[in-house]
């Protein structure tokens, strides 16, 4: 849920409301399994969950709808690359006007992660003959090529 995660923060640093005022939820998870890879890393499967955020008397009147809804749409194009392979990959969002200057916000999104793991003795996940922690593996970059010319 590391999107939750990462679009909760981006939203608090926004400073558009106090923090007690925002409550966000992940729901409808689904886990799709695989075991892709071998003992350097492996993908274990994606998970695509829905994500509710709550905003409690949002002014409005002091920061426009429209700059929270432009800075959402800009963070999902720079930080969620998986929108594309989403059933529905638009936010939706729900505004409920209070008076004249505050109104309770809903967003709901959709988000979908790999899962991955490397081998760890100190890991807490067993299967096929290893332990693994949670963690992205290093992607190995070749240095050369043999058989593709340089220049």
């Amino acid at each position: 849920m590391k999107k939750l995660v990462a679009l909760r923060e981006f939203l608090t640093g926004l400073a558009l409301w106090d923090d007690n005022k925002m409550a966000s939820i992940a729901e409808d998870i689904t886990v799709t399994p695989r075991a892709k890879g071998g003992p350097e890393g492996l993908n274990a499967g994606d998970i695509v969950y829905q994500v509710l955020i709550v905003v409690d008397r949002y002014e409005y009147t002091r920061y426009p709808i429209e700059s929270l809804i432009v800075n959402l749409a800009f963070w999902l194009l720079e930080e969620d690359d998986n929108r594309d392979d989403l059933e529905d990959p638009l936010p939706e969002i729900g505004i409920a006007v209070m008076d004249d200057k505050t109104a309770d916000l809903e967003i709901s999104l959709w988000f979908k992660e790999s899962i991955y793991l490397v081998a760890d003795k100190s890991g807490d996940i067993e299967a096929f003959g290893y332990t693994w922690k949670l963690e992205q593996p290093e992607l190995l970059v070749a240095e050369n090529l043999l058989g593709v010319n340089s220049g």
